[in-house]
């Protein structure tokens, strides 16, 4: 048996032969042409056809997966529309005398060179967008037709990458799996294979998978299993029976308060970042948005989205939990998170220099544009401002005081502006320790533990020779946090932790059991969490959370939650 690691986009498990999948996307053009109103016409005729087909999509998407992520071909229906590329296929054709199909290949791949160049990895992945659409156009052009992809038998498909026509036009009655080598976990492949249950793996040498191998792969773990022994499939095959009845058994409790058997009550909230992540909120029920995280609205753009551009997908989001309420973080770049418009200075510690607050106090026109979409869209009165990375009472002072002035200044322009409650991020170890500094002038807190855990102790998680020295269940990190919980307690403020300790069913646990009442997690781990919940007691892990402070080590204190978890009726 080989094993082989990637990285799960789509949760499930997926048990049979491999097919390798490969279309072939060559075509037979001309170079040249010599009637060019001709060319032009027949690529304005195919550039319909191809607008025609994509509507088209969109409605079979509707169907299968919802309006939501069907916009991802109507997202292609704008592309395939835009008039810059129009034009420039246009002069290939009119100045250089190229055919029709020639001149519209030489345009797509400039700009997927173009997008090739970007640091951006939201960038990165609409390269897919550009190849599905230049796939479609060249089908037409030459006289070729899509077709549906049909299987008589059970397999996982494994390819280089899959275009988002690709994906939705498979027959997923067959198809138990995806491996892909390209594509992360936001990429629309990924949010297809996850939106059409489809379990699936991205970031893989495919060619060490060979056709017709008989293959096991756990769309949560990343691991792919390659001739696995007669145990090892059956092994699977009981996580399979057994993840299904889990997931029917969620589904009945969806609809109910999230607690304990003694009746202790928690919220469990929604991390988004993108319009296609809202929809999946309200499908698990979270109680509101714990984190939006806006720095996804300029990331995926190639310039400054504009206030209106901003305050529609704030709105959308405040309207759609109406009755909940919706914490936005402000702008957090930097670090990881670059924007290829900013020409931001290379430093020689990124995730130590000029990032989150600290940029948009250095830019205050910026800052204030965003704070203004903020302010406008909260016609509800539930939206929450967030500010990231507050390392001094000074910067958190001086993000209020540009609130406070963006307020005003809409007042006296006429708008009916309903101000927000505040709340900070605390992720630097300066915010953790000195929190009694920053209650009196903030309504909540939220802790991200990523950053936090990264910063405490001083190791880059990213660093595979230092990733060791990220520790969630460090006792002293534990302590740092219950420390934090009983200050905001004695002010009456709320906190809650939106890293990934919040969606981690182990120490999400330690987490209530330290008294946090609020999480935040990806929408798809509500559920599982909700209902481990309700089979514990906030007795018992209030108990463990107080011998996880007193312990030494770690592993000791992972090792006490996952003895407790396993003697539940889970």
């Amino acid at each position: 048996m080989t094993k082989l690691k990637g990285n799960g986009v789509s949760s499930g498990i997926a048990i049979a032969k491999v097919h390798q999948f490969k279309l072939n996307n060559m075509f037979a053009m001309n170079k040249y042409a010599t009637d060019k109103a001709f060319e032009i016409k027949r690529l304005g005729d195919a550039l319909y056809k191809a607008d025609k087909e994509l509507e088209n999509l969109t409605k079979q998407a509707e169907e299968r997966i919802g309006v939501e992520h069907a916009q991802i071909f109507s997202a292609q229906q704008m592309m395939i529309n835009d008039p810059e590329m129009i034009k420039n296929a246009h002069v290939k054709i009119n100045d250089f005398n190229l055919d029709a199909a020639y001149a519209f290949k030489q345009t797509m791949s400039e700009m997927i060179d173009m997008f090739e160049l970007s640091d951006n990895p939201y960038i990165k992945e609409r390269i897919s967008d550009l190849e599905d659409i230049s796939n479609r156009v060249l089908h037409i052009l030459s006289g070729k037709t899509h077709s549906l992809y049909v299987f008589n038998e059970d397999v996982i498909l494994v390819a280089t990458d899959l275009v988002p026509s690709e994906t939705i036009n498979l027959d997923t009655t067959f198809i138990k799996g995806i491996v892909i080598e390209k594509g992360s976990k936001t990429s629309h492949s990924a949010i297809l294979a996850r939106n059409l249950g489809i379990p699936a793996i991205t970031g893989v040498d495919v060619s060490k998978i060979h056709h017709d191998t008989l293959a096991i792969i756990d769309g949560h773990t990343g691991d792919i299993l390659l001739e696995p022994s007669e145990d090892t499939i059956k092994t699977y095959q009981t996580k399979q029976q057994e993840a299904l009845k889990l997931q029917s058994t969620y589904e009945t409790i969806k609809d109910l308060k999230t607690a304990t058997i003694d009746n202790h009550e928690v919220h469990l909230a929604a991390n988004i970042g993108v319009d296609l992540d809202i929809q999946e909120a309200l499908d698990a029920n979270a109680s509101g948005i714990g984190l939006l995280r806006t720095e996804n609205q300029y990331l995926e753009s190639d310039d400054f989205p504009t206030e209106d551009e901003l305050f529609i997908f704030y709105e959308k989001v405040a309207t759609s939990f109406e009755t909940n309420e919706v914490t936005i973080r402000t702008l957090d770049i930097g670090g990881d998170k670059n924007l290829s418009y900013l020409n931001m200075r290379k430093e020689l510690n990124p995730f130590l220099g000029n990032r989150a607050i600290r940029y948009s106090l250095s830019y205050p026109s910026l800052f204030k544009t965003q704070l203004r979409s903020i302010l406008r869209a909260n016609t509800h009165q539930n939206i929450k401002v967030m500010f990231p990375m507050i390392s001094t009472l000074k910067e958190l002072m001086d993000a209020k005081k540009i609130l406070d002035e963006t307020y005003q200044a809409l007042k006296i322009e006429g708008h009916e502006v309903n101000y927000p409650k505040i709340g900070m991020m605390v992720e630097v170890p300066s915010a953790a320790l000195g929190i009694e500094k920053f209650l009196p002038h903030i309504d909540f807190i939220s802790i991200g533990t990523n950053d936090l855990i990264q910063y405490m102790f001083a190791a880059d998680r990213m660093n595979e020779r230092v990733a060791y020295l990220y520790q969630p269940y460090n006792p002293i990190l534990l302590s740092t946090i219950k420390s934090m919980i009983d200050k905001t307690n004695k002010h009456g403020i709320i906190v809650s932790v939106c890293g990934e300790m919040a969606g981690h069913k182990a120490q999400s646990l330690l987490l209530i059991g330290l008294g946090i009442k609020h999480l935040s997690m990806h929408a798809n781990l509500i559920l599982e969490n909700k209902y481990l919940i309700s089979k514990t007691t906030y007795k018992a892990l209030e108990e463990i959370a107080e011998k996880a402070l007193l312990l030494d080590h770690p592993y000791e204190v992972e090792a006490l939650i996952n003895t407790y978890i396993k003697g539940l009726k889970y």
